[in-house]
């Protein structure tokens, strides 16, 4: 019975450190503002400001289904820098917004599918928490059903926020690979967050950009109707004469 009770009391400190430590919720009062967030995994890494680049040749342009493709990076800690060069590379990436989410650390996520929708494969853009990303936090939450003016602070979950409009838009960032999200099979680019498969561990996290790209549906392509001139009332012709008279002598004529 000792020995028993013993080996319960070894096993106690075990068992209270593989719980998980429960962290109080994040509440969004306005876009740039949160309150009880906290950073997680690769903050720094996360959270880097540098500016975009310029040179066309310094940015990579892409689509979501190509990162998708993209191979994962392996050997990368809770505690890692950015992977040079990989992580190191910007890229310019046009797809159709899907998905937004207010997330613990409180940071927002949007998720980029191809505009066309005809390939597989969508990939996370991240805005972190700061004044230095506010004007960007705005933006992403202009698409949402919560609008940039909240009615009352909301807690953060993982409820799909997006609203009926679903934005085609091209975001510029630093690629991060997300390794906690990757799992046992990093090389894959598959993130466990989301069970169909569709979505890659590969992300635009920092956002540095965000331009939206006004769509023109085939009804507005074509040319709207002319306006017409009011009609007038036609003018009266004169007659022809010549006509007129030839028949009249026609008529009149008389016979030999």
């Amino acid at each position: 019975m000792m020995r028993v009770l013993w080996l319960f009391i070894l096993a106690l400190p075990c068992a209270v450190a593989a719980e998980p430590k429960k962290r109080p919720p994040t509440y969004f009062d306005s876009p740039c503002k949160c309150r009880g967030d906290h950073g997680e995994d690769r903050w720094k890494a996360k959270t880097d400001k540098a500016g975009v680049p310029r040179g066309a040749l310094a940015i990579r342009v892409s689509t979501p289904s190509e990162l998708y493709e993209w191979v994962g990076l392996a050997g990368l800690k809770d505690d890692s820098p950015r992977k040079a060069p990989e992580e190191s590379r910007w890229v310019r990436v046009s797809g159709r917004v899907v998905e937004v989410k207010a997330e613990a650390d409180g940071d927002v996520h949007f998720a980029l599918e191809d505009a066309s929708g005809n390939k597989r494969g969508r990939i996370l853009a991240e805005v972190p928490y700061g004044e230095h990303w506010c004007a960007l936090r705005q933006a992403v939450f202009a698409w949402t059903k919560k609008g940039i003016l909240f009615p009352k602070p909301f807690q953060d979950s993982s409820a799909n926020l997006i609203s009926a409009r679903k934005p085609v838009v091209t975001v510029t960032g630093k690629v991060f690979f997300d390794a906690h999200h990757a799992g046992k099979n990093p090389l894959a680019n598959r993130s466990n967050n989301d069970h169909s498969g569709e979505l890659a561990a590969w992300e635009i996290h920092p956002v540095a950009r965000i331009d939206e790209i006004v769509e023109v549906r085939r009804a507005e392509l074509v040319r709207p109707p002319q306006p017409t001139r009011p009609r007038t009332r036609p003018k009266t012709r004169r007659p022809v004469h010549y006509r007129m008279n030839y028949l009249s002598h026609a008529a009149t004529r008389k016979p030999a």
